[in-house]
Order: structure tokens, then C-alpha cells, then sequence
């Protein structure tokens, strides 16, 4: 899994290095963490890296829930079965829903958060 997730990040972030890539911090409200997200227009591939508190790279993808648009990107921290899913609401906006899930056997899923982000990175949530 620690592979894949690498080549697919290294696949997204060298897509997202074109004229019209744009990077936007977001954070969590009460939490020392956040992500910069990379997005590219046109693309349904979002690359981001770990702001504050969280360390990392993320790859993931653009998704719809029923009327709702989310990024969905994924980071495997601590080993090849932990995964952590951050949903991130669309458009990229203050106030808008965020969703993490975690895994540590690499199966299930439990919900660790539900609240809102904002735009800008951790030291000024």
C-alpha cells in the first residue's frame, strides 16, 4: 500500500505542476492541523501535503455524494495497514463540512472527526 500510495501521489503531484495547478491551505478549527491542497483545473486528481500537525503526502480524487461535491485524499501514516480519509467538502470555502475516517487494520473504518475546515493554514484557524 506505502508504494502505491507514493507513485499515485508522485503521478498527481507531477500532473499538478502546469500552468493552471493552484495550491489552497486549509485547517481545522480547534485542531493544529490542516492541508494544502494542490488542485489542477480540469482534473479530477488532487495531490496535498500535511500543514501543522499532520506530516505527509495525500493523493486523492474528486467525488460526488448525492447533490455534494468532495476531495477525497488519503494518507497511509504508521504503517501498510493505517490509512487516514479526510472528505473535504467542494467548493474549497470557509464553513464547509470535513470528514476524516481512519483504518488500522486496513479493512475498517471508524470516524474520527465531523466538523468544518477553513481556508488558511493551522497558525490561523
Amino acid at each position: 500500500m506505502n508504494t502505491k500510495l507514493a507513485l499515485a501521489a508522485l503521478f498527481i503531484a507531477a500532473s499538478a505542476t502546469g500552468a493552471c495547478a493552484k495550491s489552497i491551505n486549509i485547517c481545522f478549527p480547534g485542531y493544529p492541523n490542516g492541508i494544502d491542497i494542490t488542485t489542477t483545473k480540469g482534473s479530477i486528481y488532487v495531490a496535498g501535503t500535511g500543514t501543522g500537525s499532520i506530516s505527509g503526502i495525500f493523493a486523492g480524487v474528486e467525488a460526488r455524494a448525492g447533490a455534494s461535491k468532495y476531495f477525497i485524499l488519503s494518507t497511509n501514516q504508521g504503517g501498510p495497514d493505517q490509512a487516514t480519509f479526510y472528505m473535504i467538502q467542494l467548493p474549497l470555502a470557509d464553513g464547509n463540512a470535513a470528514y476524516v475516517y481512519n483504518s488500522t487494520n486496513g479493512s475498517s473504518l471508524t470516524n474520527t472527526f465531523s466538523g468544518t475546515y477553513n481556508l488558511g493554514t493551522p497558525d490561523s484557524c
